[in-house]
This record gives structure tokens, sequence and C-alpha cells, in this order.
């Protein structure tokens, strides 16, 4: 495992030979997948938080989706990922320059009509790396 994310923020032991692993994967796909990146505890209080929270339709210029509406958990997850740990292991893996903060929001997306996101390219919209955690408990 590269990288956990806790409740104290990034947790990695990650040898080199596993960072080079994951930075040549990332060179081929342009992608890396971790599966189990949120720590068990910390993913159970977050579904939890979740199950209760109102999710309103919101237009995009490249699709539609429920955000996150008046919810604790977006701060949650800002503090958490805005850790200057996890930045370093994304440079390390992606070879990006510098990262200056992580922005973005939580969303549900429904199987229906009209919920789904156009084919587009995040660096038109001046982004470095994407990032997208899945918290449901469907893999």
């Amino acid at each position: 495992m590269l990288a956990t994310l806790t409740r104290l923020g990034i947790s990695s032991d990650a040898t080199p030979s596993q960072l080079r692993s994951a930075h040549e994967h990332f060179e081929q796909h342009d992608y890396l997948r971790m599966s189990g990146f949120i720590e068990p505890a910390l993913l159970r209080v977050i579904q939890h938080y979740l199950r209760g929270a109102v999710f309103k339709e919101k237009e995009y210029e490249v699709g539609s989706d429920l955000s996150l509406s008046d919810n604790p958990l977006a701060g949650v997850f800002y503090v958490l990922l805005n850790d200057p740990k996890l930045f370093r292991l994304i440079r390390r893996v992606t070879g990006c320059g510098r990262i200056g903060c992580f922005t973005g929001r939580l969303y549900r997306m429904v199987a229906r009509d009209g919920h789904a996101f156009k084919w587009h390219n995040d660096i038109m919209y001046d982004r470095k790396v994407a990032i997208s955690i899945n918290v449901s408990d469907a893999a």
C-alpha cells in the first residue's frame, strides 16, 4: 500500500520499489488505483455521515451530479487532502510540479439518464492531478 488516509492525515510507509512501480504504472497508464486508500474505521465514519446527507442536483459544463450540501464532511476532506505528505507522494508518483492546494467537491453519481460527465481534460481547467475517491460500500 502506497498510502492510507487516516483521521490524522496521510500515512505512508511505501518502499522505494513500490514508489518506482507506482510511478512506472502512472507513466504508462496516466492513472493509479489505490484500493483501500481510506482506513476502514475512517471510511465507516464517513459512510455513516453520508447516509443522512442532503445531495442537490448540480449542472456543470461537462455534465451533472448530486452535490453534497451543507455538510461538515467537505471541510474534513479539505483538511485531510491538503496534507503536504500527500502532495509529496503525488509529486513522486506523477512527476507533476508543485501542488498549491487540493480543492474539490463531494458528489454522488446515480445510474440514471442525465447523470454523467462528458469526456474532458482536466488540464483545460488548470489542474495538475485529479483524485476520485469512492466512499460507497460498492467497489
